[in-house]
């Protein structure tokens, strides 16, 4: 092997082996919360707090959905929608109203796709009801119903909830265990964002296990 490529070989191995061992830091890549959620000890749950209205979840979406199909059996996950303000509320019961009606999977993607792509407001009734009728068969007084229902409501007023445990103030923010909040820094979004989740979940992971040994 001619020395030239022996030592461009071995720094690109080394280059390799250095991104694989990247040390995400406390306080520049996650946080810790100051006071953790309960979760179940039986899983490590990843919790999404998102939202319809924000263009960096739709971009989230590919990414996570990928991540999911291969996620370890210890590990959960839940979406939580954001509640900012009354439109983001708004879009809170959307999401809610297709889980209830059990139409999210047809929903959850065309919802995106029509604020972000074919840029439609979906806050006005008409083009909602007609959304849920092209996509899920949902007619407008089953919709109306669902949006208004103490369920729905009520699911809203515990993802605001929530969203004040976990100190959101923007998304998509990915919390781990309910201890840990990671939210996009600069070149770490979408995939990115997702290898900071993974580190974290080896972490929860591997202190669990100490705990279990003692």
């Amino acid at each position: 092997m001619r020395p030239k490529f022996a030592a461009a070989l071995f720094a690109m191995l080394l280059a390799v082996a250095s991104h694989a061992q990247q040390q995400f830091d406390e306080g520049v890549h996650y946080v810790r919360l100051p006071v953790p959620s309960e979760t179940p000890s039986d899983s490590i749950e990843v919790t999404e707090i998102f939202s319809y209205a924000c263009p960096h979840c739709m971009s989230l979406e590919g990414p996570l959905n990928t991540w999911l199909s291969g996620v370890p059996s210890d590990v959960s996950f839940d979406r939580v929608p954001a509640t900012f303000s009354e439109p983001y509320q708004m879009l809170a019961a959307v999401y809610y109203a297709s889980e209830q009606l059990g139409v999210l999977e047809q929903m959850h993607g065309p919802i995106f796709e029509a604020l972000h792509v074919r840029n439609l407001n979906v806050l006005r009734k008409d083009i909602l009801e007609r959304l849920f009728q092209d996509y899920a068969d949902v007619d407008a007084e089953a919709l109306d119903k669902a949006m208004n229902s103490f369920g729905v409501q009520t699911r809203v007023r515990q993802a605001d909830a929530l969203s004040r445990v976990f100190r959101i103030t923007s998304v998509p923010a990915l919390i781990v265990a309910g201890e840990y909040k990671v939210t996009p820094p600069p070149g770490f979004g979408g995939a990115a964002q997702l290898q900071i989740v993974e580190h974290l979940i080896e972490q929860v992971r591997a202190t669990r296990d100490e705990s279990t040994a003692e």
